[in-house]
């Protein structure tokens, strides 16, 4: 569904988040 994809994506960019900083 849509909110399910909404979701996902801000869960992703939570993930990538969370990547950089570790990069950081």
């Amino acid at each position: 569904s849509l909110y399910n994809s909404h979701v996902e994506i801000r869960s992703r960019q939570d993930l990538f988040l969370q990547i950089s900083r570790k990069h950081l």
